[in-house]
């Protein structure tokens, strides 16, 4: 394999390519990245090999090492290097990286993400001829299992990094923001030295605290790590995998992130970001949904009201309009209400989209994004939604129903529907039920208002 000039982490990304699709703006950087040492060539030098997730030759006795996992910061990084990159990689390095990558999560209390669990287990579970239904719920288990063994054995490094789930802080798995009105720093920390960083490399051969740095100074050779990682990998005659065979998810709801292909991928975007709304940007928020609803009602998935009011493309009704900047009103200084009032005022010629931006750049000018989802909407909740409209209903005889029977009878009794009236009529009741509702024949309207009202439990029964 040919491993020169291959962009494999952060320290082959000299351009920032890799990490500026990553991490959009400094904002998306998470606080654990942020405070990161950047490691010099002499450190990474004098590390030893089992800091890294990755030791790849090619049988010449010369070694590459990938994905330092000298902090919490390092390790996150790497993780998201590796899920970027690993298709460059043959396919038992990356079963390899992924491995170690797991583990050194441990060392720090960061949860991997399920995705790095499938690649460690995907090569194993193909040898042996395994269902990956099975194998990667095992993944998750063994993962757990490992971080508590790293906690037992005095393994993680910081005590003071909290335990996210799925790699938190990262774009795979974000974090809640930050809602200390503190101004955060954009630039990543570097130190002095890092042999404090990684653990059981500040002590000495006899196990005498080294003086800070001394390792990294050349003054004693630097520990091992009592193996917990084994990185080595030779990849002499070893090629990647044809990209031909590689899944790649043609929609997807973030900048290649969260694949939208399959109705299950779906409805599991849809509980994601249900569940971890808050820690998206705006912007963000904002593009997921418009991706996911879409995508979602293309399949009949119903989603959240919150959801689809991100994804709206139009302003929300005036008086939400009003009501999320007069909460920003009682929180700007007087000049600051003065430039509210004004872009207010020009609303009704500007895009929703660029006054949504608009509105972001007057908050973050006067701190008000430290805010967000406590005392004010953010820019993007505040602009779009939905026009209230008056909810379709119909009566026919002693038959009744509305848009919300409709809309749960598209789902719930597709199979029925189907069976009933073929599979075309079926598939286009789920996209749009109110439409091809009020197309349909009087007999077959009335069979879909009986059908609606059996899925719904009797008068009797409440």
């Amino acid at each position: 394999m040919h491993l020169s000039g291959l962009v494999l982490d952060v320290y082959d990304d000299q351009s920032g390519e890799t990490l500026k699709s990553i991490y959009p703006s400094c904002d998306a950087f998470p606080p654990m990245v942020k405070t990161a040492h950047v490691l010099t060539s002499e450190e990474r030098e004098v590390l030893p090999d089992d800091v890294f997730a990755l030791v790849l030759s090619n049988g010449d006795g010369a070694a590459i090492r990938k994905y330092a996992c000298v902090d919490p910061g390092n390790t996150v990084l790497s993780v998201e290097y590796f899920l970027s990159n690993r298709g460059k990689l043959p396919g038992e390095a990356q079963k390899v990286a992924a491995a170690n990558l797991i583990t050194a999560c441990g060392w720090y209390g960061i949860e991997p993400p399920e995705e790095l669990s499938k690649v460690a287990l995907l090569g194993h579970a193909a040898s042996l001829g395994l269902n990956l239904a099975t194998t990667i719920p095992a993944a998750r288990l063994e993962a757990k299992d490992r971080m508590a063994t790293a906690r037992q054995s005095g393994g993680v490094i910081n005590p003071d990094v909290v335990k996210h789930a799925e790699a938190s802080g990262t774009t795979l798995m974000p974090n809640q923001q930050d809602t200390n009105p503190v101004v955060p720093k954009a630039v990543v920390k570097k130190t002095a030295s890092v042999g404090h960083l990684v653990p059981h490399h500040g002590r000495g051969e006899k196990g005498e605290q080294l003086e800070e740095g001394a390792w990294v100074k050349g003054k004693q050779p630097a520990p091992r790590h009592h193996g917990q990682l084994v990185p080595h990998v030779n990849v002499q005659g070893a090629e990647p995998p044809s990209q031909t065979k590689l899944k790649v998810s043609s929609c997807t709801a973030l900048a290649g992130r969260y694949p939208l292909d399959s109705y299950a991928q779906v409805k599991a975007a849809s509980a994601y970001f249900d569940e971890n709304w808050q820690g998206f940007s705006p912007y963000d928020r904002h593009m997921y949904c418009m991706n996911m609803v879409n995508r979602a009602d293309d399949l009949g998935i119903p989603v959240s009201e919150p959801a689809r009011k991100y994804a709206s493309a139009t302003y929300a009704p005036a008086e939400e309009i009003e009501l999320a900047l007069s909460m920003r009103r009682t929180l700007l200084p007087s000049e600051g209400v003065e430039l509210l009032d004004k872009l207010a005022s020009i609303r009704p010629t500007l895009a929703p989209d660029v006054f949504a931006c608009a509105l972001e750049e007057l908050d973050r000018a006067n701190n008000l994004h430290f805010y967000y989802d406590r005392e004010i909407y953010d820019p993007f909740c505040s602009t779009f939604g939905l026009e209230k409209t008056a909810e379709y209903s119909a009566t026919i005889g002693t038959e009744y129903t509305n848009e919300a029977l409709l809309k749960e009878l598209s789902v719930s009794a597709y199979a029925l529907i189907k069976k009933r009236f073929g599979e075309d009529l079926a598939d286009e009741f789920r996209k749009d039920p109110v439409a091809i509702f009020k197309s349909l024949p009087l007999e077959q309207k009335t069979i879909i208002m009986r059908l609606a009202g059996d899925q719904q439990p009797s008068r009797g029964d409440s």
